[in-house]
Parts: structure tokens; sequence; C-alpha cells
């Protein structure tokens, strides 16, 4: 029995009925989408959702994607990212690269200054660099800049901060030095994780720094009130470079923890933006006169189930395999979540660009013969009907997440499993996952960069994204020696090679590649689906 009193077998999950129904019923039509604009003679408002209100507006402290595109709209880094999520300069109007692809060389524009009028130099970058990769206060990206050199040597506490490989020879150059060529730096340098925050406002108020009050960005918007769970209304910032071409005067980002409650909010034309539409939403949105605001896009991103490689019953292979095996992803994906996710077998996304998913034997075999081993796994490790493994899994957040929990639950119940059920919240996952608290959890991961090894990289010996504690000394060796390849083509081909293999491992139970289902009002000009996933509201306008 799992803590909702549920025990549902597998037939029941392909049925439809209460499991797949789902949240609230979509409220009426209330308004047509339209409008948006303030009081009379006031600036058009853009008014996004959000999933939950982030912890911090920090962009080196901000945990998950909740708090994603606000950063996103108020800090930016050297380079930026356009309309379709191509890489851009941003804060750097160019950059030059030496010959033997070590040495990066930045030219910040002329004349930059932060939200509150002081000049923004290349001193900053260095300051930032080091703030986020400092042990002695562990943020949440310094993975993003861990192709600099001495990165490493910082991280394991054997070298200060200040030697990381970045310099400032005047206030408009950054001088970026990394270990080895290192083919994704320009697009880890696009995450939130490396803008630039402010040396002078963080030393003067501490971690109230992204108050209202204190905030000082270097982004299109700045923080203009922050009411907790209601609103948080950004303002355009007068200050940023591009601030003549950014159209829209204010928006406001709704946390709206419930997905449907958030449909119904864009339905009552209370949002302009809803991120995660459910699929059971959509299927009801299609056949409405909403269906032209429906966007969905394939996404650089993967659900997966952590389990823990340090201790328990998941540090032995054949129960992680059986566990594994017993995880039907067709299911879960075609039956629970439908448009939601596509089903993965492996840790890389299938929409990372240039890279060709592995295919593993588990793909081909069939149910029957997948339960039949998984039994047989579980009986080679000393488990049996008198003595059944019992494992408890952790989850939280969306209402599908739970659905996957009791769908988890009933499978692995099937090959003998005794299953208990712990719904530890959104911030409990992350708290539990990253103590070694858990056997099995659930997790969603996006890479900081573009490339396969930022999702490799989560099954790296000692690396902070490695939540499984996953080691194996062949693959991290194996892993450097193919990241270092300089033929791109053959890179791939190795990573490729070399994510197979680790997968016999099975040190996590990949569930399915995110896909994005989006709700845009119909009035907003300038939105392109892309599989980055951002969307700044300075790319945007609204129409009359």
């Amino acid at each position: 029995m799992s803590e909702f009193g549920l025990s549902i077998p597998r037939r029941s999950l392909l049925t439809g009925g209460a499991l797949l129904a789902g949240g609230v019923a979509l409220a009426p039509l209330l308004a047509s989408c339209g409008g948006g604009t303030g009081a009379a003679g006031g600036p058009a408002i853009l008014r996004r959702g959000t999933s939950d209100e982030p912890r911090t507006l920090d962009p080196h402290f901000v945990p998950g994607n909740a708090g994603a595109a606000l950063v996103y709209d108020m800090f930016e880094g050297l380079v930026s990212v356009d309309v379709g999520g191509k890489v851009i300069p941003g804060l750097a109007e160019s950059w030059t690269v030496s010959d033997d692809q070590l040495t990066y060389r930045f030219t910040l524009r002329p004349g930059l200054k932060w939200s509150d009028g002081n000049p923004l130099t290349a001193e900053d970058f260095v300051y930032s660099f080091r703030r986020c990769v400092d042990p002695a206060a562990p943020t949440l990206g310094g993975r993003s800049l861990a192709a600099l050199k001495n990165y490493r040597a910082i991280a394991r506490k054997q070298k200060p901060a200040d030697t990381l490989g970045v310099s400032a020879p005047d206030a408009t150059t950054l001088v970026i030095e990394v270990e080895k060529p290192t083919s994704y730096l320009i697009d880890a340098l696009a995450g939130y994780a490396s803008s630039v925050v402010p040396r002078h406002a963080i030393e003067a108020h501490g971690q109230r720094w992204t108050t209202a009050e204190n905030i000082v960005v270097s982004g299109a918007y700045s923080l203009a009130s922050w009411v907790p769970n209601t609103s948080i209304q950004l303002k355009k910032n007068p200050h940023y470079y591009d601030a003549a071409s950014t159209r829209i005067e204010e928006v406001v980002f709704y946390p709206v923890e419930k997905p449907a409650t958030a449909v119904t909010r864009f339905r009552a034309n209370e949002l302009d933006v809803v991120f995660g539409v459910p699929a059971d939403q959509l299927e009801v949105l299609r056949k409405s006169d909403f269906a032209q605001a429906i966007h969905t896009s394939p996404a650089i991103g993967v659900f997966y189930i952590l389990l823990n490689n340090e201790k328990g019953p998941t540090q032995d292979r054949r129960v992680r395999e059986a566990l594994s095996l017993a995880t039907d992803r067709d299911l879960i994906t075609n039956q629970l979540l439908r448009d939601e996710g596509i089903p993965a077998y492996t840790i890389v996304p299938s929409a990372m660009p240039g890279y060709e998913t592995p295919t593993l034997p588990i793909v081909s075999q069939s149910a029957a013969a997948k339960l039949e081993r998984a039994r047989s796994l579980l009986a080679q490790a000393g488990y049996s009907e008198a003595r059944p493994l019992q494992i408890t899994y952790k989850f939280g957040g969306q209402e599908s997440n739970r659905r996957i929990a009791v769908a988890l639950q009933s499978m692995w119940e099937e090959i003998g499993v005794k299953v208990t059920l712990e719904n530890v919240g959104a911030p409990g996952v992350i708290s539990d996952s990253r103590a070694g608290n858990y056997e099995a959890i659930r997790y969603q991961y996006y890479a900081p960069f573009q490339d396969p090894l930022g999702f490799l990289m989560l099954l790296q010996t000692g690396t902070m994204e490695n939540l499984s504690r996953y080691s194996n000394p062949e693959f991290d060796a194996a892993l450097t020696a193919a990241d270092r390849l300089a033929d791109p083509q053959q890179r791939f081909a190795a990573l490729q090679a070399l994510e197979a293999k680790a997968m016999e491992d099975h040190p996590v139970i990949p569930i399915y590649f995110n896909v994005r289902n989006y709700l845009v009002n119909p009035r907003i000009e300038g939105w392109v689906d892309n599989v980055r996933g951002q969307y700044l509201s300075r790319h945007l306008s609204l129409k009359a």
C-alpha cells in the first residue's frame, strides 16, 4: 500500500479512469485571449506563469528551473541567445580564440552599466566567475565553468578560487583560459549560472542583495516588487545596453503550483504564458478555441530515477537492472503523460543537436522477457517471496510525479518488490537527493550547456551533478579521453559508445526525455519554439 491508500494493478493504468484524470477540470471560457494593458494610458504588461516560487533570484544559487525565466530576464553574461535559442553576443560584443584553442579573449560592449548606473567592467566577471566556483559557498552553477583552468583543483579545495583561469587586462577585456580545447564553452556561457553579478551590491547587503530595494541587475529587467506566493514584478532596466529594443515595459511572473490551475487562469485571461501544460488539459484545449495557443517543443532535458549506488539495496547492480527492466517507459509516456515526454533508456536527450542516441538491447526486449529476467536477477541477489526486496520511492512536485510514482509502485510490485511511496515535495527532492538520503527518488535535469558531456557528467565520479553516487574509474577515464577528441564527429561517436557502455551498469533509470508544452497568448509576437527553452521577455512584444 502507498501513502495514498492505493495499490493499482497495471491494467488500471491502461484504462483511463481516475488515475489519468489528474488535476482540476478546466473552467469555462471567461475571456478571449487578449488585453493585458495597464490602467488607462499605462504600459502593456506581459503576464508569465511559473511552476513555483524560486527560493532566490541569485543566478548562482537558483535551483531547478522554477527561477530560470526570471533570472534570464534580469541577468546576462558574456553571451546570450536570440529568439530561436541560438547563442549570440551578450554583454561581450565579440571574442577571439587562440590557435591552440586554450585562450578566449572577450571584448565587452562599451559603456556597460549596472541597473543602478554604476559601470559594469571585466573585473565584475572575474569576481562573478570566482564566486560561482568557490567551494566555500557552494553554488548550483559552478559546473558551467568546469572547462576553465584550475576549476577541478578549486572544486577539490586544492587551490583557491582566485587561481581560476579568468583575468581582466583592462576594464573592457576578459581573458578565459581552459584546460583543454572545449567546443561547448561558448554555449555553456549562455546559461544563467554564468551571468555576471554585482560585487558592490552583494558586499553591501549580503544575502538580501536580491530584495526589491537592494537588487542590482545586468539584464533587460529589474525587480520592482515581490509579493510571496502571489507575484514577482519586473520593470524595464533603462541602463540595459539594448533597452531601446526592449519593447515590453513590464513583466509579471505568477507562481502557480498546480498546472491545471495555470491553464484555468490562462483561459480566464489572467496569464499570457503557461509552461508545463498537462496532457489531459492539452486534449481539451485542442478541441477548444484555444488550440492556436498551444506550442510544443522537444527539450534537452531528462526525467529519471536516481538509484543510490553508494548504499542500500540499489548498490547491487542486479537490483538496479531489475527495477529498470520492470519500468515500462512506453506505458508511462503514452498512457500517463501522453504529450509530455519521449520514452528514454539513455541519459543524453534525443533532442541533443548532432548527437545520435545509442540503441540499447532493453528497447527491443518483449515485456514478458523483461519481467522474467528482472525476477531472475532479484533471485540471484538473494530476494524471494519470503524475503522480498523493499524499496522506498521518493517524489514531489507536480501531479504527474504522483501518478508516475503510483505507476512505478505497480510495475515494481509485479516482480515481487514491496514499494513504499513517500511524497517529500519538490524542495525535499532537491535536499534528499543531494544528501544521498534516498533509495530511489525522481529527478529532472537540464544540462548547463548543449553537449552530451552535460549529461554524461551525471555519471562521472565526484561531480556535483552525480547524485546517484555512481563511480566507475574506467568510465571516468574514457569520458576524459573522449572529451579531448578534437574532431566533433569522432568525439560524439566516442561519447555515444561510452554512454551505451555506462548504461549496462544501470546507474539510474531514465524514464523520459522532456517535451515542453506551452500556452502562449496569440497577442504575443516574437515567440519562436526552441529546444533550449529560453524565451527572453526582451525578445517579445505585444499586439495593441
